[in-house]
């Protein structure tokens, strides 16, 4: 099956885009293991690393509710005085990184689940038969 971009033109599978996808999900898993985060993946925490990112999505929220636009970033020192970016958009990569690190540690195909959902949204109607 042949996907197309919002501007109607054809996706290019031999871009390496999926390829990557793995790619990310080891990497984040490599950076939350090398800060002792790990013992997360025992299969009975799960629901509770759900939570977490649930978790950075109400922080994204709350960026939005405070009055920043979806765009702006700026830092603040954290308790270790590093300059900690802060944002809607960081919020928003905080999300990708946990649900790249819980697919990675549970040896999930990043890639091929990504093709299977783009794939089926693909043939859906529009915004999939609901109002919004």
């Amino acid at each position: 099956m042949i996907m197309y971009g919002h501007d109607g033109r054809p996706y290019d599978e031999g871009d390496g885009f999926y390829e990557q996808l793995n790619a990310l999900g080891q990497r984040c898993r490599d950076v939350a293991v090398s800060k002792g985060f790990d013992d997360a993946w025992k299969k009975e925490k799960v629901d509770r690393y759900l939570l977490l990112i649930v978790s950075e999505a109400c922080e994204a929220q709350n960026d939005l509710r405070d009055g920043h636009s979806p765009n702006e970033v700026w830092t603040e020192k954290d308790k270790d005085g590093l300059d900690k970016p802060c944002g809607f958009p960081i919020e928003c990569a905080d999300i990708l990184i946990r649900v790249a690190h819980l697919m990675a540690a549970h040896e999930i195909d990043v890639t091929e689940m990504v093709r299977m959902k783009l794939a089926y949204n693909a043939q859906r109607p529009t915004k999939h038969g609901r109002q919004f």
